[in-house]
């Protein structure tokens, strides 16, 4: 089965390291690149919650709040209009209108934000200086 995942890449060996996640192609299983993705020591929140919602075993216990976070960190303008957070990004057509659950994003709007994630090749970039 083949699919798309982020994939990290460090850059050369400099002082400053630049840490960048790309969509690659793989054979790999999925549950084999998240947890490489989801190793705590050298990540972020954000890039630990871009591994679960790539993912996608947990959909229904993605924090709504951490999910606009990291769409804003990717480049995406959010506006609200009462409880729903409209976000938008140029280059994507589609429009992520999303509205939490409670405190948890809803599962289909998860799904949503992956599959725009995986289409459009939207990466995170971090930066780390020594």
């Amino acid at each position: 089965m083949s699919f798309c995942a982020f994939i990290p890449i460090t850059a050369g060996e400099k002082s400053h390291v630049s840490t960048r996640y790309h969509l690659a192609s793989t054979t790999d299983s999925i549950d084999t690149l998240a947890a490489i993705l989801q190793n705590k020591s050298t990540m972020g929140a954000h890039e630990r919650l871009l591994a679960r919602i790539l993912r996608g075993a947990s959909d229904a216990d993605i924090s709504f709040s951490a999910m606009c976070s990291l769409l804003r960190k990717l480049g995406f303008e959010e506006r609200i209009r009462g409880d729903h957070h409209i976000f938008t990004r140029n280059g994507v057509e589609e429009i992520l209108n999303l509205q939490p659950r409670g405190s948890k994003a809803k599962p289909y709007q998860v799904k949503q934000v992956r599959n725009v994630l995986l289409h459009y090749k939207i990466m995170l970039e971090t930066s780390d200086e020594q």
